[in-house]
C-alpha cells in the first residue's frame, strides 16, 4: 500500500496542469560521474547519458523527471572476488529553484538549486538486488536563448548523488558520486 501511495504522489506532482503545457522543456545531454568512498575503491569515473522533461511554467520553480544511464569500468588490480558495479539507471523526479533572477528565458544566465528523489537500478557483479531509492542535491546555471524559432536552454549542473541511501540491499554499501553534466533543453 505504501508503494502505491508513493507512486500516486509522484504522478500527481509530475502531472502538469493544462495551463502549463506551453512551458514543457525536453532536454538531452551528457555528464561525468566521479565516485566517492567504497564506490571509488572499486570503480573508475564514467560518462553519463541524460534525458529530462521539465515543467517550467513558474519562472523560479521548476519540476520534472530526469533519466540518467552510466556504464562503469572496474579499477585495475582488484581481487577477482571483489564485487564491482557495472551500470546504473537513475529515474529522478526533481525540483529546481531559481533564487536570483526574475527573468528566466531571455538571453540571461541564472543560477538555481535542485533536489531530487532517485529510483535506481544499480547493477553489480554479485547477485544482490539492483533496486535502490536515494536522493540528490546540487545546483547549476542555465542560459536561456532563442534559436531556429525555438526557446532553448543550456544547463550546466553539478549534483551530489546517493542513489541508494534510503533503500538498498543489506549487502551493499551506500553509493555516492559527484555528477557534472551539460544538457540542451528545447521548449516543446
Amino acid at each position: 500500500m505504501y508503494r502505491l501511495r508513493l507512486f500516486l504522489a509522484i504522478i500527481i506532482c509530475l502531472s502538469p496542469s493544462t495551463l502549463s503545457y506551453g512551458q514543457l522543456y525536453f532536454g538531452a545531454g551528457a555528464g561525468y560521474q566521479m565516485p566517492f568512498g567504497t564506490f571509488e575503491e572499486s570503480n573508475n569515473s564514467s560518462m553519463t547519458y541524460i534525458i529530462q522533461l521539465d515543467n517550467r511554467y513558474y519562472c523560479k520553480f521548476w519540476y520534472g523527471l530526469r533519466i540518467e544511464y552510466s556504464e562503469f569500468e572496474a579499477k585495475d588490480n582488484l581481487a577477482p572476488q571483489t564485487p564491482v558495479y557495472n551500470d546504473i539507471l537513475n529515474i529522478t523526479p526533481q525540483i529546481r529553484y531559481n533564487f536570483l533572477s526574475q527573468n528566466c528565458y531571455d538571453d540571461v544566465v541564472f543560477p538555481y538549486l535542485q533536489a531530487g528523489l532517485s529510483f535506481s537500478s544499480l547493477g553489480r557483479s554479485d547477485s544482490t538486488s539492483r533496486f535502490g531509492i536515494g536522493a540528490l542535491a546540487g545546483g547549476g546555471f542555465c542560459y536561456g536563448f532563442s534559436l531556429l524559432n525555438s526557446c532553448m536552454m543550456l544547463d550546466a549542473n553539478v549534483s551530489y548523488n546517493m542513489p541508494n541511501i534510503v533503500i538498498k540491499d543489506e549487502l551493499r554499501d551506500n553509493v555516492q558520486f559527484l555528477h557534472l553534466n551539460l544538457t540542451l533543453n528545447v521548449k516543446l
